[in-house]
């Protein structure tokens, strides 16, 4: 069932028929600037994680700004559909101490991008969006290639789904004795991530009238990056564990006796409007740090689409 969602959801991202129309057509290239300056807000309406020890839909809120080289963010997520790992998990014995509560993060990120002007190269402008075929054109115009490195923070509190067979200890009892799970629980995480890691981007501030299409603009930043993932803290909360329908439950220690990870790391595409109003969409897969159980250890993939209001900071 999830390799049927995860195709569904990649698909969902892709446009599989395209045109790109230059014969026959006419245009005057209005604008192509490359002095980038921008301020945006991202509302995310749904982010999509999945993994094997996390599924959720979450929504948040992002800024951004880019200006004269230094690129920073900050935002948040609220993960209103959590723990949707247990639904594929079987029988599930354990929950956390804690009340039941929504998972939640926020990151911040940082750093500079190296910009070089292009001269003169072919910029893939939309014509039309149908709802089967997109139509292009390419035309001659100056871009800036960027080359950053991007340090971040990324700090929240999740759910984790634990799998049968992991190793606990007794909360009351003072014994060194292990004690292996039968059935798998549910508990939560605090956290704190460093993230860092080298981005390559392509930023677009073109316009241009075709004739028979009228103004077209590309206002974008198309962002490939790599990000090693450190842990700085993590701490596994401990759960209620009932053996066998029992009304009686035991309380289970996981932190510091369930296999953890501290390193991590991620890759990922994102392109965003710089400025007016638009979408943004972003496809990230990596190894996250955290509890090290499951089949898939700490394999995660993460859709990430919203909508972008910006300003930029050149006289048009």
């Amino acid at each position: 069932m999830k390799k049927i969602i995860c195709a569904l959801l990649f698909l969902s991202f892709i446009k599989l028929n395209s045109q790109n129309k230059n014969e026959g057509l006419t245009f005057k290239n209005l604008r192509d600037e490359t002095d980038n300056k921008f301020l945006n807000v991202k509302i995310a309406p749904w982010d999509i994680l999945l993994g094997s020890s996390r599924m959720t839909f979450a929504g948040g809120l992002a800024a951004k700004v880019y200006l004269n080289g230094i690129y920073a963010s900050i935002g948040g997520d609220y993960h209103y559909l959590d723990n949707l790992a247990a639904a594929y998990g079987g029988n599930l014995n354990g929950t956390s101490i804690y009340n039941p509560t929504k998972s939640r993060n926020i990151d911040i990120f940082g750093g500079y991008f190296y910009t070089k002007q292009t001269e003169d190269n072919n910029v893939k402008v939309l014509l039309s969006n149908g709802a089967k075929l997109n139509v292009y054109a390419k035309i001659k115009a100056k871009y800036n290639k960027a080359y950053g490195f991007l340090v971040g923070y990324k700090s929240g509190f999740i759910n984790l789904y634990i799998p049968d067979g992991v190793n606990v200890r007794d909360y009351y009892v003072n014994t060194t004795t292990d004690i292996k799970t039968g059935n798998a629980m549910s508990t939560y995480m605090q956290y704190s991530w460093l993230t860092l890691g080298p981005s390559i981007a392509k930023i677009y501030d073109i316009e241009a009238d075709f004739d028979g299409y009228g103004k077209k603009t590309k206002k974008e930043i198309n962002r490939y990056y790599v990000n090693a993932i450190i842990a700085m803290s993590q701490k596994l909360e401990d759960v209620y564990y009932s053996e066998n329908g029992s009304k009686f439950a035991n309380r289970y220690v996981l932190d510091g006796n369930v296999a953890m990870s501290n390193i991590g790391f991620n890759v990922g595409y994102e392109t965003t409007r710089t400025y007016g109003s638009g979408t943004t969409v972003c496809l990230e897969a990596g190894i996250m740090p955290g509890a090290k159980v499951g089949a898939g250890k700490n394999f995660y993939l993460n859709f990430k689409w919203g909508f972008i209001i910006g300003k930029s900071f050149v006289k048009k």
